[in-house]
């Protein structure tokens, strides 16, 4: 009589999404509860309070990121993006085109659909699983909400009814490069030749 295996238990996925908040440890959720054109974030909408000074991020300057990143933590999709580990198909993503590449690389894709289309959600951005894994730009753009306009508006104020300006775009590539620096602080100007993970399927890549 063949022996009856118990089932193999999964660990559980964590509930990852613009609106969750768990305001009694610091992380609140700032998505507006309008979806108005001109509803910016400011409030948490689960607890009200108002924790972020949010002249850091709607001055958009890159020079601020060192008091930008305190501030997005306060937010729990971002904090999570932030403490999160790179996945390693991730990481060899970034070896493989260095910082110079992987700038050129980010400023490309976030000149399509995110930049071009108006509209708050012009196109899917993983959030877990073998789409998140794939690209470290996956993880860049949830960390400093530049995952879709409604996030890049409530954040830093830029209109999400046009395509962005020349500068909007190179600051929402500056922002995802240097959360890049921060993940991969020796990650070199150039590329490096890395061997493909063993017995792991290549996932579709931006």
């Amino acid at each position: 009589m063949a022996k009856v295996r118990p089932p193999t238990e999964q660990p559980a996925k964590p509930n990852i999404k613009c609106t969750r908040h768990e305001c009694a440890s610091g992380l609140h959720s700032f998505s507006p509860r309008s979806r108005k054109k001109d509803s910016l974030g400011a409030d948490c909408r689960g607890c009200g309070a108002i924790p972020v000074d949010w002249s850091i991020p709607r001055s958009m300057e890159l020079a601020a990121f060192p008091r930008l990143v305190p501030e997005l933590r306060k937010e729990w999709i971002r904090n999570y993006f932030f403490g999160v580990d790179l996945h390693q198909k991730a990481i060899n993503y970034a070896l493989r085109r260095g910082r110079s590449g992987l700038h050129e690389r980010f400023r490309h894709f976030l000149s399509g659909k995110f930049a071009a289309t108006p509209g708050e959600f012009p196109e899917p951005v993983p959030v877990d699983g073998p789409g998140l894994h794939a690209s470290p730009l996956h993880y860049a753009r949830h960390a400093t909400a530049c995952c879709c306009r409604r996030c890049f508006y409530y954040w830093y104020g830029v209109a999400r009814d046009r395509a962005l300006l020349e500068s909007e775009l190179e600051f929402a590539t500056g922002l995802c490069m240097r959360y890049i620096e921060l993940k991969l602080p020796d990650l070199g100007e150039t590329p490096m030749q890395v061997p493909p993970l063993r017995g792991v399927q290549e996932g579709r890549t931006p």
